[in-house]
């Protein structure tokens, strides 16, 4: 019997990571891909319907229906099997499924083979994969860029066309 408990706290050691938390063995030693490492997304399963506001600070895959916004300070995935209509301002977002309204990913916007977004898009770095489908505007923005220290942002502001005086003789 005291060898049985002690097999087990042995078994328990080793799932235990260096930062004393239980790994999960499902998910990889390296994390998710994208998002928050240390934690596992939550999810919209596939028979859910969200309707109204949905606000996360951790990662989230919708393989459900939301219609509506969804604020997040990490990333959000649309599954292949999830669909998406409303608003999203997130850190980054992967879509899989079908999306449809205005999405501002603050670092990355990827739309994934066989994923669909009809509607506008602001993003500092677009990754459309062969056999996605894209249908809107996209704004690349870079002001959320942060320059190296010390260096300054250049002017990227355009004078208008046709305002421009000509230069004195």
């Amino acid at each position: 019997m005291h060898n049985n408990s002690i097999r087990k706290t042995q078994k328990e050691q080793t799932r235990m990571t260096r930062f004393n938390k239980p790994r999960n063995p499902r998910q990889p030693a390296s994390g998710p891909a994208v998002g928050n490492r240390d934690q596992e997304p939550s999810r919209i399963g596939k028979t859910l319907t969200i309707t109204g506001q949905l606000k996360s600070g951790e990662p989230v895959t919708v393989l459900g229906t939301i219609q509506g916004n969804i604020h997040s300070s990490d990333h959000i995935t649309i599954g292949k099997e999830g669909t998406f209509d409303g608003e999203i301002n997130a850190n980054s977002v992967t879509i899989l499924g079908k999306a449809r309204g205005e999405i501002n990913a603050r670092e990355k916007l990827e739309i994934r083979r066989h994923g669909r977004l009809e509607g506008n898009l602001i993003t500092r770095k677009l990754i459309v994969e062969d056999g996605a489908l894209f249908n809107g505007k996209s704004q690349m923005d870079q002001t959320q860029a942060s320059p190296p220290s010390g260096e300054q942002k250049p002017d990227t502001k355009a004078s208008p066309v046709g305002n421009k005086k000509p230069p004195s003789k």
